[in-house]
């Protein structure tokens, strides 16, 4: 490491200019580009961990939604939003031919076709025809698009055909699509979200990057039974269980929702295919949930709450109870860390990382 550091110190020497600058603002700017090459650095020899959030639906969208206003790269240099523009490209490219698809298998748009003039026609079929390289794609045939998607009645065919997900993104660009085509296009941090969102069929990942690691925060929208989808992730090393709080006196399919999480953690805690992962529990939203337990009592839905005996206050009673029930499921001895969080908190990201950082460290102390 120190090699490489007096390494970057030279090449970053030559390219600094001499005369013009002081010797005060060298030293910062060649401090500032050090940090910079170590920081990639780091990335290239700590990959990224995988993190598949499992567990209320609701709570994973909310974490899931602050994930993206706290993502490193949503807030990006030029030069990094200049990097989303080719895979912008190619989203769209795909997504106009499967536009074509919906208009071609509709009868009853296809002639709506007709709207577009000549030159347009051709451009789209000339586009129809190509692969999804983003070098297809200029503002001539941005104008086709645009001009296509304009016809009311083939919009509402492309949207009501492809129900699913990256339908959306597809929507959105198609709208800005003359603003995406321009010479000087440079993408915005919406842009690069819902480019996210259209990458994959339903999976969606959040970069971050912490102190010597990287974690990738997968998002899972693909609907139906978990147990038809859930072997694609295997071998995802870090799971994230998150549980509202305060659903404590609500229903999920006739039985307590806290209840129904536990037993949803106990199918996936001991599952054979996740015996090495790291487990980490967040009981999410506990600021409002002390103000709840002042309403609502906790003892009405646990029978055994009672039981307990413990000193502190009713929300540290309630803590211990709730571990306790998170760790008696836990029959394989998985690795396992439980946190008590609140919804958009800053160090969540933080938490995660360093439960899977002190994992790691426990697993080379056996």
């Amino acid at each position: 490491m120190r090699h490489l550091q007096d390494l970057i110190v030279s090449a970053i020497l030559r390219i600094l200019p001499r005369d013009s600058l002081s010797e005060g603002l060298r030293a910062k700017k060649r401090t500032l580009a050090i940090d910079r090459a170590l920081k990639k650095d780091t990335m290239y020899h700590f990959p990224p961990y995988n993190v598949l959030p499992l567990g209320d639906a609701h709570a994973i969208r909310d974490f899931i939604e602050d994930l993206k206003r706290n993502d490193n790269r949503a807030n990006s240099t030029k030069t990094e939003r200049l990097d989303y523009r080719d895979d912008i490209y190619r989203f769209v490219i795909t997504c106009a031919n499967q536009l074509f698809k919906a208009v071609d298998e509709r009868a009853d748009v296809r002639n709506q076709v007709e709207r577009v003039d000549e030159h347009h026609k051709r451009l789209l079929h000339q586009l129809n025809h190509c692969h999804s390289g983003s070098d297809n794609l200029d503002d001539q045939i941005g104008g086709a698009i645009a001009a296509l998607w304009n016809v009311e009645r083939i919009k509402t065919a492309f949207k009501s055909h492809y129900a699913v997900e990256w339908v959306g993104s597809a929507s959105y660009f198609f709208d800005n699509i003359l603003r995406l085509t321009a010479p000087n296009y440079l993408p915005t941090e919406t842009d690069i979200l819902h480019a996210r969102k259209g990458f994959y069929a339903g999976i969606t990942e959040l970069h971050f990057s912490l102190p010597n690691m990287s974690l990738n925060f997968l998002d899972v929208r693909l609907g139906g039974e978990r147990r038809k989808w859930i072997h694609q992730f295997d071998d995802v090393p870090v799971i994230l269980f998150i549980v509202n709080l305060c659903s404590y006196d609500q229903l999920l399919s006739g039985s307590n929702t806290i209840k129904s999480m536990i037993t949803l953690f106990e199918s996936v805690v001991n599952r054979e295919r996740w015996r090495d992962a790291t487990f980490v529990v967040f009981l999410s939203g506990v600021t409002e949930f002390r103000r709840k337990l002042g309403a609502s009592d906790f003892g009405e839905y646990f029978q055994d709450y009672n039981e307990l005996n413990c000193e502190g206050d009713e929300i540290e009673k309630v803590k211990r109870y709730l571990v306790r029930e998170f760790e008696k499921v836990n029959k394989e001895g998985a690795w396992v860390r439980i946190a008590f969080v609140d919804s958009g908190g800053q160090g969540n990201i933080g938490a995660v990382g360093d439960a899977v950082k002190d994992s790691m460290q426990g697993v080379r102390c056996k």
